[in-house]
């Protein structure tokens, strides 16, 4: 059954992705970096180092074979993401997938429960037999003022007990 939405959080959602399309240029320039240094992920290019000297820290491996530079900029780049984005998470054009965009406004998606759908729907349905009373008839009822309907003290329809 498909859910019914409550309400949608539109500026969390253009928060959201305000805040991770800053990130989009470092993200960019990562995958520049490691297609460049023909890896996918920064621990492949620490692994494919270490091996090519036997070192146990990546740090000094790329000291040795010239890559310091792009370690540390593969370090910081990494830092300033921190998780907040993948490669995978931007196309080809530098831009937030749909698949991404459809999370975060998933996030931000408040829906009815079904306690709420319930009473919604008898709601609807006095709301509905109350306005297919004439106008007439409503001038003999009313709410008090503890909001419960009852009849107008002024009807002379209502019943004496």
């Amino acid at each position: 059954m498909k859910q019914k939405i409550k309400t949608i959080k539109t500026h969390l959602i253009d928060a959201d992705v305000k805040k991770l399309s800053k990130i989009i240029p470092f993200v960019m320039e990562l995958k520049d970096l490691l297609n460049n240094l023909e890896v996918k992920s920064i621990k492949e290019f620490e692994d494919k180092i270490n091996e090519q000297t036997k070192f146990v820290s990546a740090r000094l491996s790329a000291e040795a074979l010239g890559y310091s530079d792009e370690f540390l900029r593969l370090q910081q780049l990494e830092k300033e993401i921190d998780g907040r984005l993948t490669i995978n998470d931007v196309n080809a054009n530098g831009e937030l997938k749909a698949s991404l965009k459809n999370e975060i406004r998933d996030k931000h998606t408040i829906y009815y429960t079904s306690d709420e759908l319930k009473l919604l729907e008898q709601l609807d349905n006095i709301i509905e037999n109350y306005n297919k009373i004439s106008d007439i008839a409503n001038k003999h009822i009313g709410f008090n003022r503890s909001g419960k309907l009852m009849y107008s003290p002024f009807s002379t329809l209502k019943t004496s007990l």
